[in-house]
């Protein structure tokens, strides 16, 4: 998996490629929470080049998204979920739990 970090002022934004699974899934979050610590105040995370995602790494997104909101006062958004990352989204009854773009 690869994750490429963009910052625009207070706007981060991480494309992810890749397989998002048990192995990798934590660079996800290490990524995004040091975005919301350098001052990143929207932490937005480009799922269109994710091909397979787990339950390891949907848990990861999960917590990105409390751990954000709670420690560092900054908001998730993601962006391009393909069919794949949606349709997992929706049988787990998580696609209100995030703000999808």
């Amino acid at each position: 998996m690869d994750i490429t970090a963009r910052r625009a002022d207070s706007v981060a934004t991480l494309t992810v490629h890749g397989t998002m699974d048990a192995r990798e899934a934590y660079r996800v979050y290490e990524t995004a929470a040091a975005e919301a610590e350098a001052g990143a105040t929207l932490v937005a995370i480009d799922l269109s080049g994710v091909d397979f995602i787990d339950s390891v790494g949907l848990g990861m997104l999960v917590r990105t998204q409390e751990e954000l909101t709670r420690d560092y006062k900054s908001e998730l958004t993601l962006l391009n979920t393909s069919p794949t990352v949606l349709r997992l989204l929706e049988l787990t009854g998580l696609q209100d739990h995030f703000r999808l773009a």
